[in-house]
């Protein structure tokens, strides 16, 4: 039997050496994807806005760890947005009942489409694909079924975004070729553009009607009335023979006249 030769545990050292060229990996292709942010706003503004129509949805769709991102930026904008008054929705990935179900009718490559369909995607809707290499052969069915369909397209991908890039040239791409520090900086990037959609919405939001009220001296003239009434219903709640017209008693003896 061959034995294995377990190589020495590393230093505490090397520990902090790896994750400081990790962090400054992250923190390179963060500063490079973020100025993009503001350039596919629009897409997730106008969903969200209702210019697409009520009732839309978000599809945040993704494998293995990136699966993970969607589900957690989708949790994450019904946080930051709720449903913005339109009625929409944000789904971070399916079922996996329902994806084992459509798998074992049309395959996985085909599962997420057939689900799409179930739905009924259609234009008012915006699907936001995420994925490392950006060749997922079922992300990029995905990605064929939207143009077909007329759905809106937002991609957040790797390296050089694979085949998905055809489909959005003007998408997202983390500039790494790490899986891990692809994955890190989409999960970062997507709560960054919807920190930034939930602040565009609030700004764009109607103010709250203000009533017209009298304030100062007048508004204390105008309640005298029916606080006077809130304190006379108070007294015969409780009982009480305490008069508001009464005159109050004077304090110290009468002086008796003197003859």
């Amino acid at each position: 039997m061959t034995r294995l030769e377990l190589s020495p545990a590393p230093s505490r050292l090397d520990v902090v050496s790896f994750a400081a060229r990790y962090t400054a990996e992250v923190i390179r292709c963060l500063d490079a994807i973020l100025p993009d942010l503001p350039l596919v706003l629009p897409r997730l503004a106008d969903t969200v806005r209702g210019n697409l129509g009520d009732r839309a949805t978000v599809y945040l769709l993704g494998n293995g760890g990136s699966s993970a991102i969607a589900r957690t930026l989708a949790i994450a904008a019904t946080d930051l947005i709720g449903s913005g008054g339109t009625g929409i929705r944000w789904v971070g990935a399916w079922d996996p009942h329902r994806i084992a179900a459509e798998s074992t009718l049309h395959g996985f490559d085909a599962a997420a489409v057939g689900m799409l369909r179930r739905d009924g995607v259609d234009h008012r809707d915006l699907v936001v694909l995420i994925s490392g290499s950006g060749n997922s052969r079922n992300l990029v069915a995905v990605a064929q079924h939207c143009l077909e369909r007329g759905v809106r397209l937002l991609t957040l991908t790797g390296r050089t975004g694979g085949a998905l890039a055809m489909f959005d040239p003007n998408g997202l791409r983390v500039d790494s070729t790490d899986q891990q520090v692809i994955e890190d900086v989409a999960h970062a990037a997507g709560l960054a553009l919807l920190h930034l959609l939930a602040a565009t919405h609030a700004d764009e939001a109607p103010a709250p009607e203000v009533l017209d009220r009298p304030t100062g001296a007048e508004a204390g003239a105008d309640d005298r009335p029916a606080m006077a009434a809130v304190a006379r219903r108070r007294d015969r709640r409780c009982g009480s023979s305490r008069r508001p017209d009464r005159r109050p008693r004077t304090r110290g003896r009468r002086r008796r006249s003197v003859r």
